[in-house]
């Protein structure tokens, strides 16, 4: 695949790049097969096959340049940002976000962060779209409060530039390190969570929920993973991590009690078991947290207050659930 941005040497992340695709597959492969053994048991699957552009679904953009003229894309050694605009990977959905960003930042007047200066306020910009509908998530993170009002100020111009920017957030990142966000998420606007649709479920992404990167492989993951489980068929079935449930919910078919188990409370889907299609609202598909839960979910500390106890319940109680959607 030609890329410019590679080419000049701007921009080298995808180090793979110069080998065809096909070889990239075979090679992975093939390291899958040293690394596991000569198994006489093992019965090797093709590889999923990804599109060899378009296929990202989120934009994790640095902020550089200047409040005149911002550049979302890479750090570089002097502050000024490499511009990731043209890249690739980016479907056109995610590209058409660049522009009226960069007014933003500009007309609020916001100052991109200088990481050798130490000053300056607005460090990344993460742009996440769902791929059936092309709505989009934005998070803007700031070093601290001091741009919050002028950003509040100016995001009716930029929903009126971007209609399809539905989720808005800013997140708090006030340290110096090399961190992508910080614990502290302020919504911008009603919505919040993204609706993605894959495969027959839709599932509600928030601002600090994780999210595959790769749409159609997620997809393709989620369906092998439901394949293998029906022809197991166990009565229980455990998701450590979940994150927004993609492949606990794609599990939970109505034969079996299905408990997600995440540690993070910004990325835990205990709000996607009701949300999902029929046949998953008829299922036992539980989401909580292993420990320090809010409130909320301290009902269902008897079901999961660690990985440990997540173990016991499926060895114990998800045997006498009576098939029922629910959200810890």
């Amino acid at each position: 695949m030609h890329c410019a941005y590679f080419e000049s040497a701007r921009c080298r992340s995808c180090t793979w790049l110069p080998r065809l695709y096909a070889a990239q597959l075979a090679s992975k492969q093939q390291a899958a097969r040293n690394a596991l053994g000569d198994d006489p048991g093992v019965h090797w699957l093709a590889p999923v096959a990804s599109a060899e552009s378009g296929f990202r679904n989120r934009a994790k953009m640095v902020v550089g340049g200047s409040i005149e003229a911002p550049v979302l894309g890479l750090p570089d050694a002097g502050g000024a940002g490499v511009d990731l605009e043209d890249c690739a990977l980016y479907p056109a959905a995610l590209r058409a976000a660049f522009a009226p960003l960069r007014r933003l930042i500009s007309a609020a007047r916001i100052a991109p962060y200088n990481v050798p200066g130490r000053r300056g306020e607005l460090k990344f910009v993460l742009v996440t779209v769902a791929e059936d509908s092309g709505v989009l998530m934005l998070r803007f993170v700031l070093r601290s409060r001091e741009a919050l009002g002028r950003l509040r100020k100016h995001l009716p111009q930029l929903q009126a530039e971007l209609p399809q920017a539905r989720v808005l957030s800013a997140n708090l990142q006030p340290l110096h390190q090399a961190l992508l966000e910080g614990p502290e998420e302020i919504l911008l606007g009603d919505t919040d969570a993204l609706p993605l649709r894959i495969n027959a479920l839709t599932l509600y992404v928030g601002p600090q929920a994780f999210l595959q990167t790769n749409t159609q492989v997620a997809a393709a993951l989620y369906r092998q993973a439901r394949a293998w489980v029906q022809e197991i068929d166990p009565p229980a079935l455990l998701d450590l991590y979940c994150g927004s449930g993609g492949f606990a919910l794609h599990c939970a078919d109505g034969r079996r009690a299905v408990l997600g188990i995440e540690n993070s409370a910004a990325a835990v889907a205990w709000r996607n078991a009701p949300h999902s299609t029929r046949a998953c609202r008829a299922c036992a598909s539980r989401f909580t947290m292993p420990r320090k839960a809010p409130r909320r979910w301290a009902r269902c500390r008897r079901w999961s207050s660690s990985i440990r106890h997540g173990a016991d319940w499926a060895r114990n109680c998800a045997p006498r659930c009576k098939p029922r959607a629910r959200a810890g």
